[in-house]
This record gives structure tokens, sequence and C-alpha cells, in this order.
């Protein structure tokens, strides 16, 4: 018994859960309206601004990346019509699925003014004018409903 748990203390073996370095993004390109862009493309930026890879993404608007390090990125998305967009993510343990949204409209982040009260100018809702609707038609009856000669 004492041979055997020398042999067991001997030629233990440390068993440890192989750690992932590398791993894949994959995702989908949309438009404002949710579909999916074609052509779409695409470069995944490290945190030092460096270009870290780069494609196009599918007829569907799929893409995907493999070998990718563990590390915070940036995935930018250029289409000549449809406009641009970017998303950031991070890589630690698992791979990643994104979805990456294109609109052509820039959105400005304006900086916060903390302790400064905003004014909130109250405007009247503006809705669409409606067309009248026409009156229904009514037969209208004479005196006499038909005439009669003699």
């Amino acid at each position: 018994m004492t041979w055997l748990l020398f042999l067991g203390i001997v030629f233990a073996v440390d068993v440890k859960e192989k750690v992932k370095k590398k791993f894949t993004v994959t995702g989908v390109v949309q438009n404002s309206a949710g579909k999916g862009i074609k052509k779409v493309k695409l470069t995944i930026i490290n945190e030092k601004g460096k270009e870290i890879e780069d494609g196009k993404s599918k007829g569907d608007g799929e893409f995907k990346f493999k070998k990718i390090r563990a590390g915070s990125y940036t995935l930018r998305g250029e289409h000549k019509k449809e406009g641009s967009g970017e998303v950031k993510f991070t890589l630690k343990t698992t791979d990643v699925d994104l979805t990456l949204k294109i609109s052509t409209g820039e959105i400005v982040d304006a900086p916060s003014q903390a302790g400064s009260e905003i004014g909130m100018t109250e405007e009247p809702v503006m809705l669409p004018q409606q067309r009248p609707k026409p009156a229904k038609p009514k037969l209208k009856f004479e005196d006499l409903f038909f005439e009669y000669e003699s």
C-alpha cells in the first residue's frame, strides 16, 4: 500500500487546463434597418492604434477573424454607400460574437457640463398633416322622386 502511495507521488502529473491564447472573432455587419451589409471593409485595431487584422464582410454581412490574441480591440467598418461604424470588445477567455451597426450619420458626443443646469425648451410636438376625409356622398331626394308626364 505504501508503494502505491509512493508511486502515485513520484509519477504525479501536473494536469492543468490548457489556456487558450488565440481567439476567433465572428459577427455580422448591419445597417440602421438591421439588414446585413456585404463588402464592408473591416479592420481590427489594438489599444495602441495598430492595425491587427483586416477583411471584408460576406454577402449577408457576416465576418470571421481567426487567431486573434487576448486583449482589448476596436472593430471598424467602412462602406462606400452605407457609412461607417465601430464597436469595442475585449478577448479574455472565450471567442466573441459581435454586431456592428453601420450608419451614415455622425454621432458627436458633447462634453457633459457637471454642476450646470440644462434648460429644456418646450416645443410643440409636430405631427404630420392628415388629409381631410372626403364627405360621404348622400342621396338627395327632391319633393318628387319621379316626374310623370301625361
